[in-house]
């Protein structure tokens, strides 16, 4: 979960900047660009997350939502100037957000499977917790990426290349995410046989 928040967070702070700093979007339109992101949130949480996790191990389920995850993140690279919304960011916001919805329901699931139910909502709050100070590091570490790769912030390709070098770094971070998932998580039957 703490990965997971690193690159999250990072996310929509620097699509933010790209929609009204580069694009020239207002707050109302930048806030109404983020809904293929919430859809897909919604949809992976509360739709296919539930339904994938009736019939298959928490690890897999985990790992497929990252793997959409990096996907939208490595889509998020091909943002220039010039692009326009219906060709990157509606589609990589949708699919990244299916991918983090399977995540944060999983995860938040695996964090308090096992724990006695007088320790649940501890359990839960370090789940929770995690993911905060994920993304509080992760903004930080993912802003100084950012800036590194911006050669010249009065030009929109330069901080376009800023934005998108930061948000491939996001991708890594799902990515060791993703290994860290694949090689740690078990489900709860093999736990407590």
């Amino acid at each position: 979960m703490f990965l997971i928040g690193a690159g999250m967070f990072a996310t929509f702070f620097f699509l933010t900047l790209y929609m009204q700093g580069v694009k020239g979007y207002g707050p109302m339109r930048t806030g109404l660009a983020y809904l293929p992101f919430a859809l897909g949130i919604g949809l992976g949480a509360g739709g296919l997350g539930p339904r994938l996790l009736a019939r298959l191990p928490e690890r897999t389920v985990i790992v497929t939502g990252l793997a959409l995850a990096i996907a939208g993140m490595v889509w998020f690279a091909a943002l220039t100037p010039a692009t326009g919304y219906f060709a990157v960011l509606l589609p990589a916001q949708f699919v990244a957000g299916i991918g983090l919805g399977l995540c944060l329901v999983t995860a938040t699931i695996v964090g308090v499977q096992g724990v006695a139910p007088r320790d649940t909502g501890i359990a839960s709050a370090l789940v929770n917790t995690s993911q905060q100070i994920g993304g509080a590091l992760g903004l930080a570490v993912l802003a100084a990426v950012a800036a590194a790769a911006t050669e010249n912030p009065a030009l929109p390709v330069s901080l376009t290349d800023g934005y998108t070098t930061a948000l491939l770094a996001g991708g890594a971070l799902y990515l060791v995410a993703l290994l860290a998932a694949a090689f740690t998580i078990t489900s709860l039957e093999q736990r407590h046989p």
